[in-house]
């Protein structure tokens, strides 16, 4: 996965699980779709959560993972595959900069993405509860699917998925330290954004 391409990773991965929390049914959705035809965003070159869930409504929906699959590369829009809309949004929500207790009543209803500096070591993370060192240069998309607190340390944590592979973290996913207070570790509490949809 290009880390560049962080931003539809998270983009698809609030609406997939959003649309399985209100349907039952898990869907993998397509970022090869945002990469390739949201003239918003830079395809692999960054891009924004924000201005994805707004592509998103604008085009009326993003089709499955299947029908438009990853290929790691910006190609042309297949505006045919494009204009499938297999789950449609009625935009983004944003939670208030440094906020941690307001992410953590929207997350305990559904996924939301956030941007993070990648902190020293964050490469080599194995497992237990990330405390840094890490700044707020926000250069790195990720979704906070859950909250905890470590039984072995009383540590609050984040639960958080990143895009970077199985093989990495807890199995594609790191546990970051919570309520630390200002814009959180690493910053996650300064960009907060999650996908609205209709009730089913």
């Amino acid at each position: 996965m290009d880390a560049a391409s962080c931003w539809a990773f998270v983009t698809v991965a609030t609406i997939e699980t959003l649309n399985w929390i209100r349907t039952g049914q898990l869907v993998p959705l397509s970022e090869q779709q945002l990469v390739d035809c949201d003239q918003y965003d830079g395809g692999c070159n960054r891009g924004s959560y924000h201005r994805a869930y707004n592509w998103i409504v604008e085009n009326g929906g993003l089709t499955t993972a299947a029908d438009y699959p990853y290929t790691a590369v910006r190609g042309a829009c297949n505006r045919a595959k494009s204009a499938h809309h297999t789950v449609k949004i009625l935009g983004g929500g944003v939670i208030p900069p440094r906020n941690e207790p307001e992410m953590q009543l929207a997350v305990s209803g559904q996924p939301i993405g956030v941007a993070i500096e990648v902190g020293s070591g964050m490469q080599f993370y194995r497992s237990g509860v990330y405390s840094g060192p890490c700044g707020t240069n926000l250069a790195h998309a990720v979704t906070i699917v859950g909250y905890g607190v470590d039984a072995a340390t009383g540590a609050k944590y984040w639960l958080v998925k990143n895009s970077w592979g199985q093989t990495w973290g807890e199995s594609g996913y790191i546990r970051m330290r919570r309520d630390v207070g200002g814009p959180g570790l690493c910053g996650i509490a300064l960009d907060v954004v999650y996908p609205k949809m209709a009730r089913a």
